[in-house]
């Protein structure tokens, strides 16, 4: 029920006029999902501050659809950030006045529909050519270093040899986009395995549609079985079990 009525809907998953909604689930879901991967240390979760850090929110009063989390300062990711964000031992986190997107995950992966929307926001972004999948990530990359690949002359040229003896050059600009380029590869599968660890995740793959001859289509699965529906609704009921109507 209060999983509900932070929502503003009754525990029916109606909507209630009379909550007012304070949770989007998949935003908040979205924005996680970018720290953990990113192992952004810098921002809510982070281990070398003694208070959530760098996030800023978003509530609309006049048609209020829950508080809408942006990343923000994150230049302690990637390849310079932390490896597992998922296990953080933030002591801010268990102190209510300090209320932020980490702890409401930490709180919210508790209850089942939570971790339902969790896994299938996990699969879309991660699997596929979702924003997390390697080949997907390293294109990101590789398009956003060629954009500014000429001004890093100038960047060289003007502070090559503000922080270093030897002045660096593009050359240390292209090892450094080589190390990054390289952590992103076989990052997906690295997080996905930190959200079974935590039991986040259950490691079951999604299926996946195959056209078989003609105009046949076929649903597939690793294992276990899929339940689905032909109109669009959920085929779980409220408490995150299967509806056996």
């Amino acid at each position: 029920a209060d999983y509900f009525a932070v929502q503003g809907m009754r525990p029916d998953g109606s909507r209630a006029p009379e909550f007012e909604r304070l949770l989007d689930i998949d935003n908040l879901i979205d924005y996680m999902l970018i720290l953990f991967y990113t192992g952004n240390n810098d921002g809510p979760g982070g281990v070398h501050v003694s208070w959530p850090n760098n996030y800023y929110s978003l509530y609309n009063r006049k048609q209020p659809d829950g508080f809408k989390y942006f990343a923000h300062d994150m230049e302690h990711s990637l390849d310079v950030g932390t490896y597992d964000m998922t296990q953080s031992d933030n002591a801010a986190l268990t102190r209510p006045q300090y209320l932020n997107p980490y702890s409401l995950h930490v709180r919210l992966i508790e209850n089942a529909r939570y971790r339902k929307r969790f896994k299938e926001r996990t699969e879309m972004h991660f699997f596929g050519d979702g924003v997390f999948a390697d080949d997907v990530a390293v294109a990101r990359l590789n398009k956003r270093a060629a954009e500014i690949e000429i001004a890093i002359l100038a960047h060289s040229a003007r502070w090559g040899d503000a922080s270093s003896p030897r002045p660096r050059t593009p050359r240390d600009w292209e090892r450094a986009v080589d190390r990054s380029r390289a952590w992103l590869k076989g990052r997906g599968n690295a997080v996905i395995s930190q959200f079974v660890r935590r039991g986040w995740y259950d490691g079951q793959l999604p299926p996946k549609f195959v056209r078989g001859g003609g105009a046949n289509l076929f649903l597939m699965s690793d294992g276990g079985t899929i339940y689905f529906t032909t109109d669009g609704t959920d085929p779980l009921r409220g408490d995150g079990d299967l509806n056996p109507n």
